[in-house]
């Protein structure tokens, strides 16, 4: 865990990071919206280059999408907030909005959600604020794990459910709080965390090696990484629209160790946003659909646009979902859980974590060479 002030990070922040970051918070703070990545780019090219800006702070802070690639917007984390002057409010809002959803969880563990419209009312805030605190709760759910669903209606109302991981935040009691309990896996190591060290240290050592099972698993997330952006390419010129969302703080949270049923659930949810993240409000426009939920909308997309589809892809992609329990632990007599388990080859309970972990991505790997076929 973090052990750092935000004073000492802004300390070691350039002078053009500080430029950057200040810009994006910003435009986000007066519309709730993030700027687009090429846009930013070209606007302070004389000062530097914003893509490296971004590896270099690490995805803890911020996230720009892929160079030079048009649609992509530039994100900040709430530490990346944090890093910004002026961000005392949105901070004590971000804050007081775990609060809530704590108190929620504990009052009903089995169906905790929080909706843009409720948050509205309670917190006093105007559309704008309440946009990009759900803007913020997005990207930063990584760094904090402790959504278990996400969605988006088409008349922009938020909601979301809450898992069991908030309970790490139950006795927070301001920003500093919060800050000690993120995760040094997603800072670089001019902020105290770990990022990027983990196989360039192993490697240097002749008496450590990379596990095989972290090697296969950085392979099929880059094979993922991949299929979806020649899937968005294929969708884009069919259709005018990507079919997915880039989510890069989700696709990191995939590549880390898968040891345990607390490391599943946290695994899984990160690959479940990236089946939330899709481009529904652009697929409605081809079908009349009632129902909410990426997996039915592209379901009825694809029935439409592309009626010989296999479906595996659909039962593929909902039985992963229903991975993503909303109970910690996981109990046995979870009969949905229990059935997801039994289509991806798994009898026994507990299953064998990890290995559950890779072959559930090979499935939704399997669901995205589909979608090329």
């Amino acid at each position: 865990m973090c052990d750092i002030d935000i004073k000492e990070w802004q300390d070691r922040l350039t002078d053009f990071e500080k430029i950057v970051l200040q810009r994006i918070y910003d435009q986000w703070k007066e519309t709730g919206e993030w700027p687009k990545s090429l846009r930013l780019f070209v606007d302070v090219r004389d000062k530097g280059d914003l893509y490296d800006m971004a590896e270099n702070l690490g995805y803890g802070f911020i996230t720009a999408g892929n160079r030079g690639k048009s649609g992509e917007e530039c994100k900040l984390t709430v530490l990346g907030i944090a890093l910004c002057e002026g961000a005392e409010k949105d901070l004590d809002n971000f804050i007081n909005f775990i609060k809530y959803c704590t108190e929620k969880y504990i009052e009903d563990p089995e169906d905790a959600k929080v909706s843009s419209e409720e948050l509205k009312k309670y917190f006093s805030l105007s559309d704008v604020e309440t946009n990009g605190l759900f803007e913020l709760v997005r990207i930063s759910d990584t760094v904090s794990e402790f959504r278990s669903s996400w969605s988006k209606t088409g008349d922009g109302k938020y909601s979301f459910g809450i898992g069991h991981n908030v309970l790490k935040y139950e006795r927070i009691k301001n920003f500093e709080d919060y800050v000690s309990k993120s995760e040094k896996w997603y800072l670089t190591p001019r902020f105290g965390g770990t990022y990027g060290q983990k196989f360039a240290d192993e490697e240097k050592s002749n008496s450590i090696k990379i596990p095989q099972s972290d090697r296969d698993i950085n392979d099929i997330v880059d094979e993922i990484i991949q299929k979806r952006r020649e899937i968005n390419i294929s969708f884009n010129s069919k259709f005018k629209t990507n079919l997915f969302k880039d989510h890069e703080m989700a696709i990191l949270g995939m590549r880390k160790p898968c040891s345990n049923e607390e490391d599943f659930n946290n695994r899984i949810q990160s690959l479940t946003t990236l089946i939330d993240e899709m481009h529904t409000r652009e697929l409605r426009k081809y079908v009349d659909i009632n129902k909410d939920g990426s997996v039915n909308i592209l379901e009825a997309f694809l029935e439409v646009k592309l009626p010989n589809y296999n479906k595996t892809i659909i039962t593929n992609l909902r039985n992963i979902v229903i991975l993503r329990s909303k109970k910690f632990p996981i109990h046995k007599d979870d009969p949905k859980f229990i059935t997801a388990l039994s289509y991806f080859g798994f009898q026994n309970f507990p299953p064998d974590w990890e290995k559950l972990w890779k072959v559930v991505l090979k499935k939704y790997l399997e669901s995205l060479k589909d979608c090329m076929k």
